[in-house]
């Protein structure tokens, strides 16, 4: 009965301020920068907030060739990137150079000799423009990745050709060939909210737990992490009819919960789960109930918000 009472009166100082939403949220893009809310002895509590994906950016259909160390194309691809919105480009198992250089670039559609120009236009400048990033993994010989890996940020812009040669001094003597791929979904666009990284602390270890959406504009995308910063779980469609997300489980012994809620397809399936590679936006609001109790379950009907105490983030 004590957590009851608890939850009453956290409910009632509320009630006397209704409408008051419960934790706008911003500024919290990073599990590092998340914002911490203290919820001991509450059993429900809900906390409204908004996504702004990548929509708004420019997001390039990208070309990308590999030459060999005198120059020469080796390959190129259009739209075959396992990243992206389906138009960004990919090679895989690409032989490292005799040399072991590795020489790329990257250019805009149509333009697959990589000057700068539309394939077979009488000289008119592809027009492709935006931020994107090249990913390059290196794999042995038996076609195993090594851990080797190299990144770069870049920005297209039109009639122009990026070209790539990173320094091979370093590789392993086991590098033989490479993936190339690129992602033309910026993640961080100027004035973005993609994701939230939210943590409630002072909740009883071992208590049961459920996280919903359960309103939002868009299709959402919801995680949970460890204290490290590990995804330990997520979910994506709660059923066949909703876009949005739940999920359930049990507190753990440091009594801190911590969720992230992105769009889709930015989730536990991607390459890089909840960096805010995605282009939903919206509103939501993110509902938590603890061991629920009939008490608990009338003041809930009654749809009354539950203020925190929000802590100055870690």
């Amino acid at each position: 009965m004590m957590r009851q009472a608890e939850f009453l009166t956290v409910l009632l100082v509320c009630a006397s301020v209704a409408g008051v939403a419960c934790g706008d949220i911003d500024n919290n893009d990073h599990f590092a920068s998340r914002s911490i809310y203290d919820a001991s002895g509450v059993d429900f509590l809900t906390v409204s907030g908004s996504i702004i994906g990548g929509s708004g950016a420019l997001r390039p259909d990208t070309t990308l060739g590999v030459f060999d160390e005198f120059g020469v194309e080796l390959a190129d691809d259009d739209d075959g990137s396992i990243l992206g919105d389906g138009m960004a480009s990919g090679l895989y198992r690409v032989p490292v150079n005799a040399d072991r250089s590795i020489r790329l670039a990257v250019s805009g559609y149509e333009d697959f000799d990589f000057d700068g120009m539309i394939d077979r236009s009488g000289g008119k400048p592809h027009k492709q423009a935006g931020d994107y990033d090249l990913y390059i993994d290196i794999r042995d010989a038996a076609g195993d990745l090594t851990g080797e890996t190299f990144f770069f940020e870049s920005a297209l812009t039109r009639g122009a050709v990026d070209r790539f040669a990173p320094d091979t001094s370093s590789l392993s003597p086991q590098a033989a060939s490479f993936d190339v791929y690129i992602d033309n979904v910026s993640p961080f666009i100027l004035g973005a909210d993609p994701v939230d990284f939210l943590s409630f602390t002072g909740l009883t270890p071992g208590d049961s737990f459920e996280a919903e959406i359960i309103s939002g504009d868009f299709d959402t995308v919801l995680g949970r992490f460890d204290s490290a910063g590990g995804l330990i779980e997520f979910s994506d469609d709660v059923n066949r009819t909703s876009l949005l997300s739940k999920l359930s489980g049990t507190v753990p012994q440091d009594g801190e919960l911590i969720f992230a809620i992105s769009g889709f397809p930015d989730g536990g399936e991607d390459r890089f789960p909840f960096d805010g590679r995605h282009s939903e936006r919206g509103a939501y609001e993110l509902a938590l109930n603890f061991n629920p109790e009939p008490a608990t379950l009338m003041f809930l009907a009654w749809g009354l918000p539950v203020m925190l105490r929000r802590r100055t983030a870690r």
